[in-house]
């Protein structure tokens, strides 16, 4: 459980652009690109500053723009597009996903 722990970072803050949401973490960075409103790229690093190399998995570009709209409250920040909810945790950026009935998926 130590090693989980270790893992989790908080959000500081949170900046909403064209394609998704971009987080500064206690512990580097944290960038949620809505590629579809069914596609969500989520991408990682301990570092201040994403790395350039392209992604050896994700192919497509996605150049059209899904809309999404971004709330938070006390305990997290929810991205809606109109088929996902995601909810990242703000204390531990813990990210989940939800159909519109509400059903974790």
């Amino acid at each position: 459980m130590g090693a989980l722990q270790s893992t989790r970072a908080s959000i500081i803050s949170y900046t909403k652009n064209a394609d998704g949401v971009i987080f500064k973490l206690d512990k580097g960075l944290m960038d949620i690109r809505i590629c579809k409103p069914d596609i969500i790229e989520v991408k990682y690093t301990i570092f201040n500053a994403f790395p350039e190399k392209k992604s050896l998995v994700v192919i497509d570009t996605w150049k059209q723009r899904s809309s999404f709209t971004l709330s938070d409250n006390k305990e997290q920040v929810i991205i809606t597009t109109s088929k996902l909810i995601i909810k990242v945790i703000k204390t531990t950026n813990d990210i989940s996903y939800s159909n519109k009935k509400g059903e974790v998926i």
